[in-house]
């Protein structure tokens, strides 16, 4: 046994600098093959790959901004502005020399008003640039805000004021439906564009023209190659391309028209369109009540936006698009040179009109609008005094299908390709078609109802005016549109109508021509004394059931509930110029309006009214004799 006491040397010191040695050998040749792979990465990146990185190195001192182009301005028919650009400030924010943003923000918002929506559009939109670009905060500063803001501007780092183009609509309500507005992009639609182009562009066309010429009226960025310091700070202009303006539209709406048209209509619910027949030129088209586009550009306040958007008027909505109204008896016209054509009818065709119909083997009856009926009746008198009774009888006898292929020619239940987004198709219904959308069959009664413009059948005002056009160029079918074409590229003309008997053309107008000279027509008091040749037609919508025995008595109704009245014309009858379709929501003064539009129009024809006076007071406009 070993006493604890004893005392080892158990090192081996050779051992160990031998060990030491072999460490240090291994430490120097790594150090060594570290130093030569350090060396050669060196040389590569300095002599191999000196041009690329010398050209990142100048990229981290050159920055490109963005310069947004001057959008399109869009013009009438004859030159006048309608929609523009005017010279506004912005607030802006670059993030990444504004420090800590809570507080910048804390510091703007006690300068100047800034509401939650302008903030959280100003995060959302931080989220969609890029590094080093300024991000708009608040747009169309006042003048005040301006001065408060370039006082303190040196205490907040990374905010400006800069100088921006901002969209004006300066005839606001009047032209709202057609012309549009542009707003801010979000996020959806940054996705659809191209981002480059769109960099220094924080609007683009929401609805309207402006939104279906977006591409056409956005122009091309350019971009201010500029010298930065380490922090971001500008130094010197190194270079610049310019952008490319957004190109002018010219329309071929008729401003002064326009503005007249939605005069007359600014107090009621409707829809005007008026169009050239031979051109396709849309003159006019209105929608009210409307709404002032100005609202938009920059963020609408959500309490007026949820006030306009919730209106039971609809400020908002096209109606002259999307509005789907049975056509009722403006209709009739078409059924009647359906009747000719496929031999259902003559000229000389005459019926007994009692005041009602009923269909064999049933009692239910079909009331006319006059309640003791219009005694005798053939075709003209029928299209001139708007006779349902004889409508009835030529529906039965016709049927359902034959109504929808016939109406089918003229555009019903189809979209008419007006160059605007948006557009509803409307319905012309047929058996097949019931069977598919109500999974029902078609009954006889509904026939009946269809020979008169009611029940399943709706149509847009722009469809009532395209398919009037078509009546009036006997056959001939101009697509619509609101884009002024150039002389060598006039719209396209198609034959979508064609009878086997041309004559009977002249008959279906003669009788319109009656609605209007002839004393029993339906709109002569309101035309009495006109003195240019017209042909037109009125309809009345029925929005609820009369029971057999129960009489309409219009008063008695909640106004929602009350007929719709609607007018469709063309003038010249030879040579027609205009094609007019007039809705009115709930009450009657159609033809009124129309006469006064239609006198506005021939008024406007001796050049009496210089191209820029869009707004003259409707009871300054003489008609040629009282209405």
């Amino acid at each position: 046994m070993i006493s604890p006491r004893q005392d080892f040397n158990l090192k081996n010191h050779r051992a160990e600098n031998r060990m030491y040695l072999q460490r240090a050998t291994i430490a120097f040749f790594i150090v060594i093959t570290l130093t030569f792979i350090i060396f050669c990465r060196v040389g590569y990146l300095q002599i191999i790959q000196h041009e690329k990185y010398s050209l990142l190195s100048r990229h981290n001192q050159i920055r490109a901004v963005p310069i947004s182009p001057i959008r399109g301005v869009i013009y009438d028919r004859n030159g006048v502005i309608l929609s523009k650009n005017t010279p506004g400030f912005n607030l802006t924010i670059t993030p990444e020399q504004a420090g800590k943003l809570p507080e910048l923000l804390a510091k703007l918002q006690n300068i100047i008003s800034l509401s939650s929506e302008d903030i959280d559009n100003f995060y959302l939109r931080k989220k969609q640039t890029r590094a080093f670009h300024a991000i708009p905060l608040k747009h169309h500063l006042i003048e005040e805000e301006v001065a408060k803001l370039s006082l303190n501007l040196h205490l907040l780092p990374g905010a400006d004021i800069s100088a921006s183009l901002n969209r004006y609509y300066p005839y606001h309500e009047a032209f709202a439906h057609v012309i549009g507005y542009v707003g801010r992009i979000n996020e959806s639609e940054l996705k659809k564009i191209n981002p480059k182009n769109y960099q220094a562009t924080h609007f683009i066309g929401k609805v309207g023209i402006e939104k279906k010429y977006e591409s056409d009226l956005h122009g091309k960025v350019g971009f201010l190659n500029i010298e930065v310091d380490s922090k971001g700070r500008k130094i010197r202009v190194l270079s610049q391309d310019n952008p490319v303006g957004g190109k002018n539209l010219h329309l071929t709406l008729d401003g002064r028209l326009q503005v007249f048209a939605h005069q007359l209509m600014s107090t009621h619910r409707g829809a005007v369109v008026a169009l050239n027949p031979k051109t396709g030129e849309v003159l006019a088209m209105v929608s009210t009540p409307s709404f002032d586009p100005n609202l938009f550009v920059h963020g609408i306040p959500h309490a007026i936006y949820q006030e306009l958007a919730q209106s039971k008027a609809k400020p908002l909505y096209n109606r002259v698009l999307r509005g789907q109204y049975p056509p009722a008896s403006t209709i009739k016209p078409l059924y009647a040179l359906a009747g000719l054509e496929q031999g259902f009818i003559t000229p000389h065709t005459k019926i007994f009109d009692p005041g009602f119909f009923t269909l064999p083997n049933q009692n239910r009856q079909y009331r006319d609008w006059v309640r003791k009926g219009h005694g005798t009746v053939d075709l003209k008198k029928a299209i001139t005094e708007s006779c349902d009774v004889y409508f009835y009888t030529l529906a039965n006898k016709m049927g359902i299908d034959r109504q929808s292929a016939w109406l089918d020619q003229f555009g019903y239940g189809h979209l008419t390709d007006l160059d605007l987004i948006g557009e509803s198709a409307g319905i012309n219904p047929s058996k097949t078609w019931k069977q598919n959308a109500r999974k029902q069959i078609w009954f006889p009664g509904e026939t009946i109802s269809n020979g008169i413009g009611q029940g399943y059948l709706v149509a847009t005002p722009i469809q009532m005016a395209t398919s009037i056009a078509i009546l009036a160029n006997r056959g001939i079918r101009v697509q619509a549109h609101l884009l002024k074409k150039a002389a060598d590229k006039p719209a396209l003309h198609t034959e979508v109508v064609k009878l086997t008997h041309p004559e009977n053309w002249d008959l279906i107008i003669n009788g319109m021509a009656g609605v209007i000279s002839d004393p029993k027509g339906t709109a002569y008091k309101s035309f009495k004394g006109v003195t240019y040749p017209i042909a037109g037609k009125t309809g009345t919508a029925q929005l609820i059931k009369i029971k057999q025995n129960e009489k309409y008595t219009e008063n008695k109704l909640a106004t929602h509930l009350r007929d719709h009245h609607l007018f469709v014309a063309f003038s010249p009858i030879d040579t027609p110029e205009i094609a007019l379709a007039i809705v009115l929501e709930n009450e009657n003064g159609h033809t009124l309006i129309a006469r006064k539009i239609l006198d506005y129009y021939y008024l406007l024809k001796t050049g009496t009214i210089p191209v820029d006076q869009l707004a003259p007071p409707s009871e300054e406009i003489k008609t040629d004799a009282p209405v």
